[in-house]
C-alpha cells in the first residue's frame, strides 16, 4: 500500500522539471529574437542615413569625363558613362542626355537627331537617347552567334585574348548558337523565311518550320514539272525522280535557247575549237543532272563516263 501511494508524487516530479526546460527554451527564443530585431532596427538606421547622405550631395557634372562614344561596343560605353554619373551625383535626366550628346560622333547624331532636337517631347531624354543609340549600334542576337561562329583562328595572338574576343561575342541565350548554326547550312532563299521568329522557338519548332517551308516547295517544282510534261506522261513521273526531271527541262530549254542564238548570230564568241570542227563541234557540253543543276558544287557524277564537266 505505502509503495503504492508514492508513485503519483514520483511521477509528477519529472513533468515539473520538463515545464522548466521549455521555459528555458522558450526565454532563450525570446531573446534571440530581440537581438534579431535589434539588427535589423541598426541596419534600417544605417541605411536610412546612406540615403539621406546621398540625396545631400551636391551633382557635379562639370567633373564626369566621357570617352568618345564606342559605337562597336555601345552597351559598355553606356554602363561607364553610368558610372561616372553614380561617381559625381548626376541623376537629373536632362544633365545625363547633355552629357552624352557632348560625346557623340557625327554618326551618331545623325542616328539620333530626332531626339536630340527634341529632348522636350520624352519624360526621360536621357533614356530616350540611351535606346535610340542601342537600337542603332547594338548587334542583334543572331549577328553576335554569326560572329562567334566564323571567329578566326588563333594566328598571333594570345590564347586568352582569343577567348576574352569569343566570351565578347557570345550571345545571352546559348541557344541562338545551335539555331545560328542550323540556319546557316539551309539554303540562302529558305533562310530568310525560316529565321523570322526564330529567336523564340524551340529547336524542334523552328526545324517544323523548316520543314514545311522545304516540303511547299517541293511541291511547287511538282507543280513546274507537271505544267511541262505532256498530260498522258504526267502519271508516269515517279515524285522521287521529281528533282531529275526538273533538271533535265531546264537543260533541254537552255540547248533550245543555244540554238536560236547560233542560228540569228548571237551569243558572242564562237566556241573554242574553231568554226565547226572543234573537240565540241560547236555544241554545248553534255553534263549529267548533278553538274548541270548545281555546277562545282555537285559532291558526285550520275555519269562519269558521258558528262563532260571540266572537272572529270
Amino acid at each position: 500500500m505505502d509503495n503504492g501511494d508514492a508513485n503519483p508524487a514520483a511521477q509528477a516530479q519529472p513533468n515539473a522539471q520538463d515545464l522548466q526546460q521549455q521555459v528555458y527554451l522558450l526565454q532563450q527564443q525570446l531573446q534571440a529574437q530581440n537581438n534579431l530585431y535589434l539588427q535589423q532596427q541598426q541596419f534600417f538606421a544605417f541605411q536610412q542615413q546612406q540615403q539621406q547622405q546621398q540625396r545631400m550631395r551636391v551633382a557635379e557634372p562639370h567633373k564626369v569625363k566621357l570617352a568618345p562614344i564606342w559605337t562597336n561596343q555601345i552597351r559598355s560605353w553606356f554602363a561607364l558613362a553610368e558610372s561616372q554619373f553614380g561617381t559625381y551625383a548626376v541623376a537629373d535626366p536632362r544633365q545625363c542626355f547633355n552629357l552624352v550628346v557632348a560625346a557623340l560622333n557625327d554618326d551618331a547624331r545623325l542616328h539620333a537627331k530626332a531626339v536630340i532636337e527634341n529632348p522636350a517631347v520624352y519624360q526621360d531624354p536621357y533614356v530616350a537617347l540611351r535606346n535610340r543609340l542601342l537600337e542603332v549600334y547594338e548587334p542583334s542576337v543572331w549577328q553576335q552567334a554569326a560572329e562567334f561562329l566564323k571567329h578566326g583562328e588563333l594566328g598571333d595572338r594570345r590564347p586568352s585574348d582569343m577567348m576574352d574576343e569569343m566570351l565578347a561575342l557570345l550571345p545571352a541565350d546559348l541557344n541562338v548558337l545551335v539555331k545560328a548554326a542550323f540556319l546557316g547550312r539551309l539554303p540562302a532563299d529558305m533562310r530568310d523565311h525560316v529565321q523570322r521568329g526564330a529567336e523564340v522557338l524551340s529547336f524542334q519548332q523552328l526545324a517544323a518550320r523548316a520543314d514545311e517551308i522545304w516540303q511547299a516547295r517541293r511541291a511547287n517544282a511538282a507543280k513546274a514539272v507537271a505544267a511541262v510534261v505532256e498530260p498522258g506522261e504526267q502519271s508516269a513521273v515517279d515524285p522521287a525522280e521529281l528533282e531529275q526531271v526538273l533538271a533535265a527541262v531546264r537543260f533541254v530549254r537552255q540547248q533550245k535557247k543555244g540554238g536560236r542564238q547560233q542560228r540569228t548570230g548571237g551569243g558572242g564568241a564562237p566556241p573554242s575549237g574553231g568554226s565547226g570542227g572543234g573537240q565540241d563541234g560547236g555544241q554545248k557540253k553534255q553534263l549529267c543532272w548533278r553538274h548541270e543543276r548545281f555546277g562545282a558544287r555537285a559532291y558526285k557524277c550520275e555519269s562519269a563516263s558521258t558528262c563532260q564537266f571540266t572537272k572529270n
